[in-house]
């Protein structure tokens, strides 16, 4: 970079922002910034400059070369005349966590200074110090919870000052507290963020690379995208979305009971029950000399009709042969109606059974409900390549605890969401038996992998998975 150039600082730091979202650009990444300068008395000012531009970069040296006025050197040793300024050449550095300093460098650190006719062996100048040390010195970071609860559970109170101070007792935060613990790191937790906005999200991010927010815990899904503001640690949880769906609600006994035989066949039984009757009457009226006691009357023919059909005594035996023979005859199929009823009826007794639950998309699609999804769905799905949602109605679910309530309570929408949510929701929300409340497509949507997230590049993970 040229020191004179007005717009060479804010360039600067575009670039190494670019540079820094690529993949290629790791934690070991080491950068060399050359600054020709035309005099050596303002590049303490220079380097300041760069500082505040690129603070972000750890990993760094500035190289500053020009001429040095103060000091002179001899190119003819022959001649009194050939006293030349000297080309001088320092190397600088910051360290963001000192004694001084936490995050932001106060002053810079100066590594070698040299001359062109300075002999020393270059091999012996450690120009990338290490700068995480193993004691922070107290120095504050803060972790920004993100996502849903399991993955941070975040709670609040106030302190004597009148502030509201938040605290997350998330298996994430909780690892991290570990790491801090052993590094000296005092950690404070920002107001949660449900990231289930796209915009939500966005602005996390954007913190992050600001330098606001040092870690962000809880539920970011590992992309190509997520990977340009964020370190990961190494895995440590998974998490896979399906799509929850209403569950098959009990069948009423009742409605079971009326289900053992079509419409179709209950008319008929109601015909033949008033057919028999009125047979049972004519047959027993059709001798003048003498007649059934127990079916002389119609009422008497349909209370024994009746009683036939359930399975129960009859007051009185025809006498006649035809009326015995159709007697036979009706005794017969009620008995046959009677076994197929009886059956049914005690088995549902037992078990009353449930309606025919969702076993694919297509089913739910079938029935015409509704898919609740937050913004920030939208976009993963639209991301990993799932396009099914477009087939339905969309119901924003920014608020996804409700929705999931909704599904299980009403069964009007379906709502995509991780295992670990849905059943932490259920609990929260007093379900006992999941298995009632809790019905899952078997079919994956995508899943996600949980790592505890540094603002990339600032620390370096290798010593968190140390102690992880």
């Amino acid at each position: 970079m040229f020191s004179d150039d007005e717009d060479t600082v804010n360039n600067l730091e575009m670039k190494f922002k670019k540079l820094m979202r690529k993949g290629s650009w790791t934690q070991f990444t080491k950068c060399i910034v050359l600054v020709p300068t035309m005099s050596s008395s303002n590049s303490s000012d220079i380097i300041m400059d760069i500082y505040r531009a690129i603070w972000f970069v750890v990993n760094i040296i500035i190289i500053v070369f020009g001429i040095d006025n103060n000091s002179t050197y001899r190119t003819d040793l022959r001649s009194e005349y050939s006293l030349q300024p000297q080309i001088m050449v320092e190397s600088y550095t910051w360290f963001p966590f000192t004694e001084k300093n936490c995050k932001f460098a106060k002053e810079m650190t100066l590594i070698d200074n040299r001359t062109q006719e300075d002999d020393i062996d270059l091999s012996e100048v450690d120009f990338f110090p290490a700068k995480i040390p193993n004691d922070f010195y107290g120095c504050q970071m803060i972790i920004a919870p993100i996502g849903m609860p399991p993955f941070h559970i975040t709670s609040n109170y106030t302190d004597e000052n009148g502030e509201v101070v938040y605290v997350d007792t998330g298996l994430p935060s909780k690892l991290l507290e570990l790491f801090a613990y052993d590094f000296n790191i005092t950690l404070v937790t920002a107001p949660p963020i449900s990231g289930l906005v796209f915009e939500e999200g966005l602005e996390l991010f954007m913190k992050c690379e600001q330098g606001i927010f040092d870690f962000a815990v809880g539920s970011i899904v590992y992309t190509t995208f997520t990977t340009q503001f964020f370190d990961t640690t190494i895995a440590f949880q998974y998490e896979y979305i399906k799509i929850l769906v209403p569950c098959p609600k009990q069948i009423p006994r009742e409605e079971r009971v009326v289900s053992i035989f079509t419409l179709t066949v209950w008319f008929l039984i109601i015909f033949v029950f008033i057919l028999a009757g009125g047979v049972l009457s004519i047959l027993s009226n059709g001798y003048k000399e003498r007649k059934d006691c127990g079916y002389g009357t119609l009422p008497q023919c349909l209370q024994n009709s009746w009683a036939i059909l359930i399975g129960v005594g009859v007051s009185e035996i025809p006498q006649f042969a035809k009326t015995r023979l159709f007697f036979v005859i009706y005794v017969i199929f009620s008995l046959a109606i009677s076994t197929v009823f009886q059956a049914f009826f005690t088995t549902f007794l037992i078990e009353p059974g449930y309606e025919k639950g969702y076993k694919t998309i297509e089913d739910a699609k079938a029935v015409n409900v509704s898919v609740g999804l937050p913004s920030f769905f939208v976009y993963i799905f639209e991301y990993s390549g799932v396009t099914y949602h477009q087939q339905f109605n969309l119901v924003d679910c920014t608020d996804l605890p409700a929705c999931v309530s909704r599904t299980m309570t009403k069964g009007d929408i379906v709502t995509p969401i991780g295992l670990h949510m849905v059943r932490y929701i259920a609990i929260r929300n007093g379900v006992q038996d999941l298995k009632k409340y809790v019905c899952l497509l078997d079919e994956n949507q995508f899943h996600w992998t949980n790592f505890d997230r540094a603002k990339k590049r600032k620390l370096s993970f290798v010593q968190i998975e140390r102690v992880y």
